[in-house]
């Protein structure tokens, strides 16, 4: 197929270009967008995500909800079928670790190798679902630059006698003394969100809709717990893509998952999110330029959740 052919839908929908019109990037960032995001992977993407060992995805759960989940397999976890499907093996997941997951379900897939900060990320829709593996169609294809990913390397639990139990979560809607410590640890978190204006087209025309998941990255304590329920979180200077932040402004909406990297704890949430108006409190956040909340419905934390571990480097 001839890719320099195929005519490019929007990529950027009407909530991300508002955003990038405030500052005075809607133009540039129209001709950046024709030129990176794409509706299929090139070759170098293609090899990326056949050799990850783990990967996370943005999902919408029955209710509208968005969250982000982590997916892994010691072995070929992603076998790229062509330019434009993946299919994920999920035989070594617990069904208890597993968002849901049907055909016809947009998602967002990162796919990050923590030990050299390389990253990518597609979005697409669920073709096909079965016992041990599910397939996407990829609707964009993008790189991400390496900033603020914390290097990490992947170490195997059985390395050291341990294994993954999977098997204690815990749900709430506040953070207790433990989530809250490990959120003030945290130099790394993932968002998953989504927006659909069917409206104008169908989410399946219009290849800027759909759901997504992005990284975010700090030092130590740059996620500020405001209260029980609330989280206010810094953003800095990125591609000016603004995926995250523009689907927000559509929807109100934003999965969280933290990662105790250390111990291989997971906690993921959904809740209500919205960007904050010129912040009074922005200085107090070094080179921020610009402030999200995060106020908490719902929770999981999942004690001991992977087969591996992340030493820091």
């Amino acid at each position: 197929m001839n890719h320099k052919s195929m005519h490019r839908p929007a990529q950027f929908h009407e909530h991300e270009q508002a955003l990038q019109q405030r500052l005075g990037k809607k133009s540039m960032m129209d001709k950046v967008g024709k030129n990176f995001i794409r509706p299929f992977m090139p070759q170098q993407h293609c090899e990326f995500f056949a050799e990850l060992q783990y990967v996370f995805i943005g999902v919408i759960d029955s209710q509208l909800k968005p969250w982000a989940h982590i997916l892994y397999h010691s072995t070929s976890l992603i076998k790229v079928m062509d330019d434009r499907h993946l299919q994920i093996n999920i035989s070594e997941m617990p069904r208890s670790q597993l968002p849901p997951l049907k055909s016809g379900t947009d998602l967002g897939l990162l796919g990050i190798n923590l030990s050299n900060k390389r990253r990518n990320r597609v979005t697409g829709t669920i073709v096909e679902v079965t016992q041990t593996s599910f397939s996407i169609e990829i609707k964009q294809s993008f790189g991400n630059c390496a900033k603020y990913i914390q290097p990490r390397a992947l170490i195997p639990r059985h390395l050291s006698g341990e294994t993954a139990t999977g098997q204690k979560v815990t749900e709430f809607n506040v953070f207790n003394k433990s989530i809250q410590t490990l959120i003030q640890q945290a130099d790394t978190f993932f968002v998953a969100s989504y927006y659909f204006n069917q409206s104008i087209l169908s989410k399946a025309e219009l290849a800027s809709n759909g759901a997504d998941v992005s990284h975010r990255g700090g030092e130590p304590g740059f996620v500020h717990i405001d209260n029980s329920t609330q989280l206010t979180i810094p953003d800095y200077v990125g591609n000016n893509f603004f995926n995250t932040l523009g689907n927000i402004q559509g929807t109100g909406k934003a999965g969280l998952m933290f990662i105790d990297f250390k111990n291989s704890h997971i906690l993921t949430m959904t809740g209500k999110a919205s960007i904050l108006p010129n912040p009074p409190n922005l200085a107090r956040y070094a080179d921020a330029k610009r402030l999200w909340q995060f106020n908490l419905e719902q929770a999981y934390f999942s004690a001991n959740a992977l087969p591996f571990y992340f030493n820091k480097r």
